[in-house]
């Protein structure tokens, strides 16, 4: 078996044992590898403190396949193609199809098992119905979010906007399933537009066309020009354009 750590994109340490292996076991093991590195440079691992961990389980002792003529092909089973999707290794495993072509053509599937962790946002005490939670009380928790299937935010800024539908327990990993988005700006409401062009804020009064919510782009009429333009809902009434 080998274990695998990698922080940021950086291997900290590898180990493995293949000296009295076949040589078509010790083939396996290497193309799984190399398929592994290839997936985690493709994760393109960014967070401060996010790591991934892998464990590659050696293939079965009690098979025998002839050693392959050419390095045998790792895929995702999941996938046609090399896929640098995170949802590939959802649930916490990833199961890769090894195939051999020459001198006899051979298939085998093998498993690796993951851990990312990433830091993620959790309550610190109960948080009521109907309740803002970017105002609550949260901590951020290391977290293998390999096995969040529903979801989760990694910083107090994302949560902006959101209010709780139903009581979230003290401890709970918020997701987006927990909450609801708040309406910032309703249809027909005044609104501020903000524009900024060459260090300079412009601010105007417009009307929305739309209703929205934090981070959404809605359209919006220059009151004054009775221009409509696109822009995004940044806080409670208030729409930044681009100019």
């Amino acid at each position: 078996m080998i274990r695998l750590c990698v922080v940021m994109g950086v291997t900290l340490n590898v180990s493995a044992n293949t000296s009295v292996e076949p040589v078509w076991q010790q083939q396996v093991v290497a193309a799984t590898e190399s398929f592994m590195r290839a997936y985690v440079r493709g994760l393109k691992l960014d967070a401060e403190g996010e790591r991934l961990e892998y464990e590659i389980n050696s293939p079965d002792a009690r098979l025998n396949y002839p050693a392959c003529r050419q390095m045998p092909e790792a895929l995702a089973s999941e996938s046609a193609s090399r896929s640098d999707s995170k949802a590939l290794h959802s649930g916490g495993r990833l199961v890769l199809k090894i195939s051999c072509e020459s001198p006899e053509s051979w298939t085998i599937y093998t498993q690796v098992r993951i851990v990312h962790t990433i830091s993620v946002m959790q309550a610190r005490h109960a948080i009521p119905r109907g309740s803002s939670v970017a105002d609550a009380e949260l901590i951020a928790v290391d977290t293998d979010i390999s096995k969040l299937q529903r979801g989760y935010f990694r910083d107090l800024e994302s949560l902006k906007g959101w209010r709780s539908k139903r009581t979230i327990r003290a401890g709970e990993t918020l997701s987006p399933g927990m909450m609801l988005k708040e309406k910032a700006v309703g249809r027909g409401d005044r609104v501020v537009i903000v524009a900024s062009t060459g260090g300079i804020n412009i601010r105007m009064q417009g009307e929305a066309l739309s209703d929205g919510t934090i981070g959404q782009q809605i359209s919006v009429r220059n009151l004054s020009s009775e221009r409509v333009v696109r822009g995004r809902v940044v806080g409670r009434g208030e729409v930044e354009v681009m100019l």
